[in-house]
């Protein structure tokens, strides 16, 4: 099995965002939470590829685990202990929310949580040095 590439999880991450930012503007808020959530995801599953983390993700899998992900990000030398960190508890944030808004219709997530989503990916990005708008327009 051939593994994705980082530009294939980048890709991946940009038509996320733009569906994101899609879904919140036609108020479309638990479906945004998701896929701000598979964003940070993809953009962060880019990253461990580009370090050389693919072989940890389980066998025959293209990615790690939900649970995986926030601690290979938080052990990734190239980036500084306080940037691993960070994207570590927001992928942690966005998933608690991903998991609400997919299965828990008890639990409000509205244009708040929407767009509190939206904003820590953003942070995500920058964090990882990718401009936001770049991202969104790039094909």
């Amino acid at each position: 099995m051939r593994l994705y590439t980082s530009n294939q999880w980048k890709t991946l991450c940009r038509q996320r965002l733009k569906a994101s930012k899609i879904l919140f503007n036609a108020g479309y808020y638990r479906d945004s939470v998701n896929r701000s959530y598979y964003a940070a995801f993809a953009v962060a599953t880019a990253i461990c590829v580009e370090h050389g983390d693919a072989v940890n993700f389980p066998s025959g899998w293209n990615n790690p685990t939900h649970e995986q992900l926030p601690l290979l990000m938080c052990q990734n030398g190239n980036l500084a202990k306080t940037t691993r960190q960070n994207i570590g508890k927001i992928l942690r944030f966005l998933r608690s929310a991903r998991e609400d808004a997919d299965y828990r219709p008890g639990i409000a997530v509205g244009k708040s949580t929407a767009l509190d989503c939206l904003r820590q990916l953003t942070t995500i990005l920058r964090l990882l040095g990718i401009n936001e708008n770049d991202s969104i327009n790039s094909n």
